[in-house]
């Protein structure tokens, strides 16, 4: 664990594998386990030594998700009800026989 230089708010953490890995498409299990399982902790401490009122746990995979750094990393970062911190998910108005779709998709790819 590492606090990221470029802190939305203070405390704002980065937990990175030792392990060179560019993103989550190429990461071990066991590594990447490890990660969450760490970041889970770090949450947990920023939560206990009320740093923030909640917290954002954000990990980025290409540019077009944001990612600017080509290692595996994830972002833990305490919040505050008004800070100000924009993390936003527009509603897309999806249609429902796409989504059903799209989800069968998945399911399958997921069981080859």
């Amino acid at each position: 664990m590492i606090l990221d230089i470029y802190a939305d708010n203070l405390g704002h953490s980065l937990v990175i594998p030792k392990i060179h890995r560019e993103s989550i498409f190429c990461i071990e299990d066991n590594i990447l386990s490890d990660c969450f399982i760490t970041s889970q902790k770090i949450a947990k401490a920023i939560i206990d030594l009320n740093l923030c009122d909640g917290l954002n746990i954000l990990q980025n995979n290409n540019i077009s998700a944001g990612q600017t750094v080509n290692h595996f990393h994830i972002h833990i970062i305490p919040r505050f009800s008004k800070d100000n911190i924009k993390i936003s998910w527009q509603n897309k108005n999806n249609n429902e026989n796409d989504l059903v779709d799209v989800a069968i998709k998945i399911k399958n790819k997921i069981k080859q």
